[in-house]
Formats: C-alpha cells, structure tokens, sequence
C-alpha cells in the first residue's frame, strides 16, 4: 500500500492507486478491462466493485466457515456498491467549481481525510462482522482500543 490514509486525494486515488494493489490489479485484469471492452468506464467501475464485493463475499465464508458465529451476506457487497457509487459521484462532480477549489486549496490530509469520511456511513457493513467474530480479540493487548463496545 501506497500510505493511502495519508496521502489519498480523491476516493479514485484512495481504491483505484493506493489501497491493496495486488488486489486492485487482479480485479483491474479480471474484470474492468475485459467489461470495459463492451460498456462504458461508468459500468466497468461500478462492476469491478460488485466484484470485489463478491470476492469478500467468498473470502468471509472462509474466514468464518469454523466459527460459531455467523455474518449475514450481502453486507459487504453492500459496502462495496456503496465505494462504487462514491467514485461514481466523484466522477460526475469532480469537475464541479467547489470540487476543483477544494482539490486545488485543502492539504493533503485534509483530502485524505474527506476520503476516508465517504466510507464511514457504510464501514459497519464491512468490520461489523470482523468485531462480532472476534477478529480483533488478539489485537486488543497491543491496541486496547479495539475493542467491542457494549
């Protein structure tokens, strides 16, 4: 990863260069480049999300197949359309006036910080199961603050 908490500008910037690029090319070699031959960038994007979001899907039954506990599927896919219609809307209103002057204007972690912002009405959908599963069990000794609220 490429500091994507840091140094992100744009929500494109953040999925489509920084955060985990080995995934991110597999699903740009798996599936935008091949949807992109027959339809728009727009669907391309928007189907290598769904993808992604049905690769955790699969991933997920894995992670939990032994646990008692069980997540309900959907919700990452969920999460996953939602960061799809996020760069969607980037898109669409990037070119805007305010959009160029914030690009223009805000620092860096500031931008960095408004990206991570546009996951957090649906990042529940995606470390909802993780906490409920225990995942973060081990980690609370050296990260105390992860821990499940009651």
């Amino acid at each position: 990863m490429d500091n994507p908490f840091l140094e992100s500008s744009s929500p494109s910037d953040f999925w489509g260069r920084r955060w985990n690029k080995i995934v991110q090319s597999l699903l740009k070699k798996g599936i935008y480049k091949p949807v992109r031959q027959n339809c728009s960038k727009n669907v391309a994007s928007l189907a290598t999300f769904v993808g992604s979001g049905l690769l955790h899907e699969y991933v997920w039954s894995f992670y939990f197949w032994r646990d008692t506990y069980r997540p309900q599927h959907g919700k990452l896919l969920l999460f996953f359309l939602w960061t799809g219609v996020v760069m969607l809307t980037e898109h669409f209103v990037g070119g805007w006036r305010i959009c160029s002057w914030m690009k223009r204007t805000f620092p860096v972690p500031v931008k960095s910080a408004l990206v991570f912002l546009t996951a957090l009405p649906m990042a529940h959908l995606f470390t909802g199961d993780l906490i409920e599963g225990g995942f973060f069990y081990d980690f609370q000794v050296g990260l105390p603050l992860i821990v499940k609220m009651k």
